[in-house]
């Protein structure tokens, strides 16, 4: 198969709703307003905590992936993996 029959495999894209567009208008000032009120870290101890939360979720997450894959098979586990790689980006 070369690009092109895979893109034409591709289904058509549904036109997003109004309400749904709203809802997530909505979602993104709720998200915005919430960091308005947080302070900015301008301490070094406040960066590296904010630095090191994250990279505890991370490896949270692996942790998580690397257990699920005892009561998975090889196929599924890495779907899982790629799936979790994408919605990370």
């Amino acid at each position: 198969m070369n690009v092109s029959e895979l893109l034409a495999a591709l289904p058509e894209d549904d036109s997003p709703s109004t309400a749904n567009a709203e809802w997530a208008q909505g979602r993104l000032q709720d998200i915005l307003a919430d960091l308005a009120q947080r302070p900015v870290p301008v301490g070094s101890l406040h960066r590296l905590w904010t630095v090191s939360e994250l990279s505890a979720q991370i490896a949270l997450a692996y942790m998580a992936w690397w257990m699920r894959q005892w009561f998975s098979n090889a196929e599924r586990s890495q779907r899982g993996l790629m799936e979790q790689t994408c919605e990370w980006r």
